[in-house]
């Protein structure tokens, strides 16, 4: 029977993640459906309400979303039941930016609350001039975080030039299954006459290519390209249909370093320090969502960049962070991640030495699926390794764009390799009892991203 906007869910019913315990996932879920009412997320009004949308799924990626949600609800309580259900009447609200920084802040809350080496003091208002958060150590040390959800920062935007470069790629396949490497070997910002030359030389590259085999050259332009036949490292591929996994790496260009420089301006200048936080044994953290792309060694250079050029103690430092989907690919199923990074003005690294050990060293995220480092010390970053066929690479301080269409046959019996990350469409067809071709479903996200933060 339905009611309201969709059927009414079973819990039991929905997919819940490998390594996640079961009962602990379901209970969160309740939590989710106690704070936010079934009436109100099976309501028609507001259907597209981010939110309603996830209660009406019952993927694991949903599921892991809402999991969050209500794991983090749950710790709020034992903090301050006041602002929590001032959070919860934000978070229904029909202004999504809000919403988002609303959970953004119930979410950074229950990640540094853990008794009794770090206790979370919350203020009496969503709307406070100083600070969101207060982390009080157990050393007597403090944190102040200002949390800035920028939702407007979103991914970086597709250079044109990039689009380009995928429909050479595409109209030169001739049924060959290729993985194409490109990358900025100079690592200079590609002009227009590079970008020239890359589209003029591409093509013939890709049909020199012996089956079976590779090649790989250097162009003028400063590129160098790397084309090869994955017709047999795959096993199972699609006889038909189009193969390809394509890798585009350039430095950033200076209008996106601009764009995120700007960001971090933004959300230092609105952390207003209070009198009571300018000790010696406090630090006030401005809080910056940043996209997944952005790799945090390129966070720490602009974070610095910007205290160089603002040496008033605005801000002691900034908390990068970001979440996406990343693919288990043995147990074939995406979870939702989440990465921080702490840079600190130079004048504060004493604080650093002093109480690091109380830093996180693991986020209480309920799964596991997340990092904390610190600059200086670590760059932990669970989104710059990438899976380029067969071997890993690290991008520090390069712009990646990825795409592709990976098309699995399955025959009979056998295993599928799955090497999917974000961007390359993965798909497995099947032939079934009566003979015939039929796609099958899996956990896989392509291309999604959380609806929540």
């Amino acid at each position: 029977m339905y009611s309201g906007l969709t059927m009414t869910i079973n819990i039991v019913s929905r997919k819940i993640p490998k390594d996640l315990n079961v009962a602990i996932a379901r209970e969160a879920i309740k939590e989710v459906k106690r704070d936010f009412t079934l009436e109100w997320l099976e309501s028609n009004i507001g259907a597209d309400h981010p939110i309603k949308k996830l209660w009406g799924r019952t993927d694991i990626f949903a599921t892991d979303q809402l999991f969050l949600l209500g794991y983090s609800l749950k710790k709020i309580k034992t903090i301050n039941q006041k602002w929590l259900s001032d959070a919860i009447k934000s978070i229904k609200g029909d202004d999504i930016g809000k919403m988002r920084g609303t959970i953004l802040e119930a979410f950074v809350a229950s990640q540094f609350h853990n008794p009794p080496d770090k206790v979370v003091d919350l203020p009496v208002s969503l709307i406070n001039p100083g600070y969101d958060i207060q982390v009080k150590l157990s050393d007597g040390s403090e944190i102040y975080i200002q949390v800035k959800n920028n939702s407007a920062l979103e991914n970086f935007q597709i250079n044109e030039n990039v689009s380009y470069i995928e429909d050479i790629l595409v109209s030169n396949l001739r049924n060959r299954a290729l993985n194409v490497i490109i990358y900025k070997a100079d690592k200079k910002d590609p002009t227009d006459s590079d970008w020239y030359r890359l589209r003029n030389q591409l093509p013939a590259i890709m049909q020199n290519v012996p089956e079976g085999k590779g090649i790989a050259e250097e162009i003028e332009g400063g590129w160098y390209i790397s084309v090869s036949d994955i017709s047999k490292s795959i096993s199972y591929l699609h006889p038909s249909k189009p193969t390809y996994n394509r890798l585009l790496i350039i430095p950033f260009s200076k209008p996106e370093k601009d764009n995120l420089l700007a960001k971090i301006s933004d959300a230092c200048s609105v952390l207003k320090k209070k009198s009571i936080t300018d000790t010696e044994d406090s630090i006030n953290l401005a809080m910056l969502c940043v996209p997944i792309e952005a790799p945090f060694t390129l966070c720490s250079e602009l974070a610095h960049q910007y205290f160089g050029e603002n040496p008033e103690k605005r801000a002691s430092g900034i908390l990068f962070y970001k979440s996406g989907p990343v693919t288990d690919i043995q147990n074939k199923q995406s979870f939702l991640a989440h990465a921080f990074h702490m840079v600190l003005r130079n004048e504060k690294k004493d604080w650093l030495k002093v109480h690091k050990a109380l830093l996180p060293i693991k986020l209480d995220i309920g799964i596991g699926r997340g990092v904390f480092s610190v600059d200086g010390i670590d760059t932990s970053d669970i989104y710059n390794i990438i899976d380029a066929g067969p071997r890993k690479i690290k991008i520090d301080d390069q712009h990646f764009y990825q795409s592709g269409q990976i098309n699995h046959l399955i025959r009979k019996t056998g295993t599928v390799r799955f090497d999917r990350h974000i961007g390359v469409k993965e798909r497995v067809f099947y032939i079934d009892s009566d003979r015939l071709e039929k796609e099958a479903t899996t956990d896989h996200i392509v291309d999604d991203r959380p609806l929540l933060l």
